[in-house]
């Protein structure tokens, strides 16, 4: 299996039709087996690499094989990917899995938990990624910029009325927690969490991260710029919101985005 997952095109499909004809011959499949079959997956495409590893990781609780470093190091690598691209979007089922064998976790593990509780079908798991945050908290590990972003990211799930409120109490924890620096990234996420909320409701809000980007001479990604003009989309039908809307475009203009 590990040869031909390494030496071979489209190794790591020959390599899972080989693991799963050593069921059907009835060859029993141990812990080395299943360490070489995790590591093959990670040559699959991103979902499909997640997917079958999870299935398998389930059939290898069903026929008692006991985890080793090796499988487990394979196994995360194909749930979580290398860095931040999550392969599998079940991040709460990961984050229990990790719990449960004891295993460190670092700032890679964590970004990659978050990226997938933000890509989550359907929309972000928000309540994975705080149960996630709050571990990260405890094991006192400090995220990077990107590890913070998309933790923010991952919270515009939460109920309309209470994702701004929830996102900027995050925010302000991280800064108090980890003396976090506000990044671009950040804001964009903050600004994405307010387009996210009630209609109409959070433009005060807005103001105020324009206020704060320029207070810390920050730049506006083009993801800060078109969430704030769909926050004032709304106020539009009652007459309002054009000066506004108007003054976000010129400093868009003058920072060259869009």
């Amino acid at each position: 299996i590990s040869h031909t997952a390494r030496c071979e095109p489209e190794g790591w499909s020959k390599a899972v039709r080989l693991f799963e004809k050593m069921e059907k011959k009835k060859i029993p499949r141990d812990a080395g087996a299943y360490a070489a079959v995790f590591w093959a997956l990670t040559k699959a495409p991103a979902k499909a690499c997640g997917s079958m590893a999870w299935g398998m990781f389930q059939k290898m609780r069903e026929e008692g094989v006991r985890m080793n470093s090796g499988m487990t190091a394979g196994l995360l690598r194909c749930l979580l990917g290398s860095d931040d691209d999550a392969r599998w979007d079940k991040m709460q089922e990961v984050f229990e899995l990790m719990r449960s064998l004891s295993l460190p976790r670092t700032t890679a593990h964590y970004r990659s938990l978050f990226a997938g509780a933000r890509f989550a079908e359907g929309q972000p798991d928000s309540t994975a990624a705080i149960s996630v945050f709050e571990d990260m908290r405890l094991q006192k590990v400090q995220p990077d910029d990107e590890t913070a972003a998309q933790f923010l990211w991952s919270l515009s799930g939460l109920p309309p009325g209470t994702v701004m409120e929830s996102s900027l109490a995050y925010f302000r924890l991280m800064k108090a927690s980890f003396n976090l620096v506000p990044r671009e990234s950040h804001l964009a996420a903050l600004m994405h969490a307010a387009a996210c909320g009630w209609p109409g409701e959070e433009t005060p809000t807005v103001l105020d991260l324009f206020d704060e980007k320029n207070r810390l001479g920050l730049r506006g990604s083009p993801e800060f710029y078109r969430d704030a003009l769909k926050v004032l989309k709304p106020l539009a039908q009652w007459g309002m919101g054009g000066s506004q809307a108007l003054w976000i475009f010129g400093l868009m203009m003058k920072e060259k985005w869009g």
